[in-house]
C-alpha cells in the first residue's frame, strides 16, 4: 500500500496521551504538524482550529475525554467543522470514554476510534482501531 497523502497538515492538541502525542509529533518532519491550544478549563479552541483547518487537513485528531483534566472536546462541533474539508479525517481518541459517557456525536461520523480494553473491564494490553470503510 502506498500512502496517497505524502504531505499535508495534521491537527492534534497539545495535551493528547502520548501514545498519540508522540506519534504525531515523529511526522513533523514529514507533514505539517499544528498542535491546538486549550483554555483555561480545558477545552480546545474552535477559533484556532477553524483557522487551521484548509484543504491541505488529512487528519484531525482530537481525545474525546482527556484522561488527565477530565475534560469533554466537542466532538460533535468538530465533526461539523470537518464535513466542510472532506479530505480530512477524524480519529478520536475514545479510551477514556467509551461505556463511560454517552457521545453526544454519531460513533458513524468519526473516521477512526481508538480503545483500550481494560478500560472497559477487558485485559490489559489490548486495544483497537476502528477505521470507517474505504477512507484509506
Amino acid at each position: 500500500i502506498t500512502n496517497k497523502y505524502q504531505t499535508g497538515k495534521i491537527i492534534t492538541t497539545k495535551i493528547e496521551h502520548p501514545s498519540v502525542y508522540e506519534t504525531i509529533k515523529s511526522l513533523e518532519n514529514t507533514y505539517d504538524v499544528v498542535y491546538l491550544d486549550i483554555d483555561e478549563k480545558g477545552i480546545i479552541d474552535d477559533n484556532q482550529l477553524k483557522e487551521e483547518l484548509d484543504n491541505n487537513t488529512i487528519l484531525v485528531s482530537i481525545m474525546w475525554v482527556n484522561n488527565i483534566i477530565g475534560t469533554v472536546q466537542p466532538i460533535k462541533e468538530i465533526i461539523e467543522l470537518l464535513k466542510q474539508y472532506p479530505k480530512a479525517k477524524l480519529h478520536v481518541d475514545m479510551v477514556q470514554g467509551l461505556c463511560k459517557i454517552e457521545p453526544n456525536f454519531d460513533l458513524n461520523d468519526i473516521d477512526m476510534f481508538t480503545f483500550s480494553t481494560h478500560k472497559i473491564y477487558g485485559p490489559k494490553g489490548i486495544g483497537g482501531l476502528f477505521i470507517k470503510k474505504n477512507i484509506i
